[in-house]
């Protein structure tokens, strides 16, 4: 008789469904079974590794459930266990099921990704539009820095930009003033 740690029964579980108690009667001859037996007044819940189920059947209006494993002698044991003793049985997914939950998830992988992608490239869009603004920004410096402000006014306002202008001791001083 063999315990199993909390450990062991997560990495025996992995690739395994529960099955609701309503549902047992719809498992397939084959499929791969693992389950608890419920707790008694000497023992606590009981983790057994299963094996693959020969069926359901009901004797004397007990319902059991019937199934093989093989031993370390690779010799086919049987077991029958009265359903009403199980707290939980897990039935092994199939090659098809545990292909579409990996499909599934790399679906979901790819979405993310492609958001990322999205993501970026909204961000180059939005870097693309700034460098159009401070190339704009640099074409109407070099149109004021040309001559003088009054020559180049109409130009400037062609470009787009909003041009403010002070005197500070005799010198002119280009202010652009630009939103971005």
């Amino acid at each position: 008789m063999s315990s199993y740690t909390k450990n062991d029964i997560k990495k025996l579980l992995k690739n395994y469904i529960q099955v609701k108690p309503d549902k047992f009667g719809e498992l397939k001859p084959g499929v791969h079974l693992r389950y608890f037996l419920k707790a008694t007044k000497g023992r606590p819940a009981q983790f057994k590794s299963g094996g693959f189920l020969v069926n359901f059947s009901n004797k004397n209006g007990k319902l059991t459930m019937s199934y093989f494993y093989i031993n370390k002698a690779k010799r086919k044991v049987f077991v029958r266990v009265s359903v009403d003793k199980i707290m939980m049985i897990y039935r092994k997914l199939s090659d098809s099921e545990l292909a579409t939950i990996h499909m599934e998830k790399l679906e979901k992988k790819l979405d993310q990704k492609l958001s990322q992608i999205d993501s970026k490239c909204s961000n180059q869009t939005a870097l693309e539009d700034i460098q159009k603004r401070v190339d704009q920004m640099f074409s109407i410096l070099t149109v004021v820095n040309k001559n003088s402000i009054k020559e180049n006014e109409n130009e400037i306002k062609a470009l787009g930009g909003n041009l403010r202008i002070r005197r500070e001791s005799k010198s002119l001083t280009h202010d652009i003033v630009r939103k971005i």
